[in-house]
């Protein structure tokens, strides 16, 4: 074997390896809160009572809030990637219909049609997605991540158009109304769409000379960046 082939060997399994040891870094973290998690509820330090209080708070409160930071650290506007929106949304509408396919190829009891749709094209990118966007790529990647929770209202669509086509028992209760103020209600929405807002303030004000900040009031922005590094945690 000639000292080039063992070179090119040597780069790629090292490259490989490389790749891999990247990859257990990020999603270790993951797996172990999870076995943690596991392991209380198995040996009953927390309760059903106290997930469910949990749960309200990581959703109202540190969720929002660590998706607002995401934004606001962006040096500006023009820095939000529209065109990964447009990707997300075209994913969204793809896995959409390979869920209706699916379900028609290989769900018998129509009953059961519905949930494995909602399976194939709702993804968990705040609870999973986003903590390995941030592993993974940084502020950069939290950035692109938090922007997927603008693809909620065509998600709620969906949902609507899959329980009203297989079961319209419960379509009866998803009406437009209520899809509507599902999404304007939502927190992860209400959080994104307040960074954006400040985006956009923030660039009116530089273009008239003002460079004021959240983090020029002393202790205001540490705070939320400490509710939201909770939630990152």
């Amino acid at each position: 074997m000639s000292v080039t082939s063992v070179a090119k060997d040597s780069y790629f399994y090292g490259g490989n390896m490389d790749a891999l040891l990247f990859a257990v870094n990020a999603v270790a973290p993951l797996v172990l809160l999870i076995l943690i998690g596991y392991v209380l509820r198995l040996i009953k330090i927390i309760d059903e009572q106290f997930l469910k209080t949990l749960n309200k708070i990581v959703f109202n409160i540190f969720m929002p809030v660590l998706l607002f930071v995401n934004l606001y650290d962006l040096e500006g506007i023009n820095d939000l990637n529209w065109s990964f929106v447009l990707y997300a949304y075209i994913g969204t509408v793809v896995m959409f219909l390979i869920g209706i396919l699916v379900a028609k190829l290989f769900i018998v009891e129509k009953q059961y049609k519905g949930a494995v749709i909602q399976s194939v094209f709702r993804a968990n990118n705040m609870v999973l997605g986003l903590p390995l966007a941030t592993a993974l790529f940084g502020v950069e990647g939290a950035a692109l991540a938090s922007l997927l929770v603008l693809t909620t209202p065509l998600l709620n669509i969906f949902s609507v158009l899959t329980f009203t086509i297989f079961d319209r028992q419960l379509s009866q209760k998803l009406t437009i109304g209520v899809v509507i103020k599902k999404i304007i209600t939502n927190p992860l929405n209400i959080g994104v769409f307040i960074a954006v807002m400040t985006l956009l303030i923030r660039a009116l004000l530089i273009q008239n000379g003002v460079t004021f900040r959240l983090t020029d009031i002393p202790g205001l922005y540490p705070a939320i960046k400490y509710i939201a590094m909770l939630q990152r945690q």
